[in-house]
């Protein structure tokens, strides 16, 4: 990628878009060359002094690629996000995924963030000091509570106002044209409703007798389940009306503020954790380098196993690529 190799053109004396984030994960060193846009974001991964540019590859191309230089990365694009699986050869010649790296971008470009998730718990990697990105994450570590309420109220938001709205449109906006349509098809639904009156009626009287037994039968078994909801919940019927209409908005805002604040609070000590260059404790049942060494430690660094032994006779002849 051309926007991050070299210095800026002299004709655009302004600074480069590049942000760069590093941190250390599952015993090895990330560092990811991010540029955020406004709708999308690229990014170059480095694992361990290996550089890697994020493509589109088939489990073959994956494989030779991983096996030339130790990784291979791969590239999902999305909205404003861009998700890189980064994986390399097992033992057993294996393509296994060792992790995901996740660059987001957020506002209005130029700014985003970016993760390494090797389990359920993403964990974040350091801006450049005095990066948009840094001072971004700079002011949600200072200001917890108030980055927090601004998601609760937007996920509030996001949950509420699709019920809300389509309410408001079945019963406002779109009242003249049902109005019209219910005048437009009420002479063929007549109409069909006539012809097909004998035809009804035979099936009635032949299903009538059916559907009692049926009915008598299911009141017996289960008639008793709408008392016991009554007497659970039959106090609700009296509840006023704002305890529905406005209880029920400020739960969802107070849940999801909660836990967006103990999120935020968890990605800050993370955040802590990747500036000071600190690896965080591994989540799953893999050792700290996730069952691998560092890149170069041996099948791509000069073709011998760590034991000087040649890998074509270390492994059995095991690594191959997949056919």
């Amino acid at each position: 990628m051309e926007s991050f190799a070299g210095a800026p053109d002299a004709a655009d004396p302004g600074p480069s878009p590049e942000v760069r984030y590093r941190g250390r994960v599952g015993g090895h060193d990330y560092e990811v060359r991010a540029v955020h846009g406004l709708f999308e974001c690229d990014a170059v991964v480095v694992v361990d002094g290996v550089e890697c540019e994020p493509a589109s590859r088939t489990e073959k191309e994956a494989w030779g690629h991983a096996a030339e230089q130790g990784w291979a990365v791969g590239r999902e694009e999305g909205f404003r996000r861009l998700t890189c699986p980064v994986q390399f050869l097992s033992d057993d010649g294996e393509l296994r995924t060792e992790a995901t790296v996740e660059v987001r971008t957020v506002g209005y470009g130029g700014t985003g963030e970016v993760d390494v998730r090797r389990s359920f718990e993403p964990t974040p990697l350091a801006p450049d000091p005095g990066s948009a990105s840094a001072a971004r994450e700079k002011r949600r570590a200072a200001h917890p509570t108030r980055f927090a309420l601004v998601a609760a109220l937007m996920r509030a938001a996001g949950y509420l106002l699709p019920l809300l709205g389509i309410g408001l449109l079945l019963s406002g906006l779109l009242r003249p044209l049902r109005e019209w349509l219910d005048r437009v098809t009420q002479p063929p639904r007549d109409a069909v409703r006539e012809a097909t009156a004998p035809a009804r009626e035979a099936v009635a009287a032949v299903t009538e007798p059916v559907l009692a037994v049926l009915g008598d039968l299911i009141e017996t078994l289960f008639g008793w389940i709408p008392g016991v909801f009554l007497w659970l919940f039959g106090w609700m019927e009296h509840l006023p009306e704002w305890v529905t209409s406005v209880l029920l908005p400020a739960l969802v805002v107070l849940g999801v503020f909660v836990s967006t604040r103990a999120r935020l609070q968890g990605r800050r000590q993370r955040m802590e954790t990747a500036r000071r260059g600190g690896d965080p404790p591994a989540s799953g049942t893999e050792g700290e380098d996730g069952g691998r060494g560092t890149v170069g430690g041996g099948k791509a660094g000069d073709g011998t196993a760590d034991d000087g032994t040649d890998d074509d006779d270390s492994d059995g002849g095991r690594a191959r690529p997949p056919s």
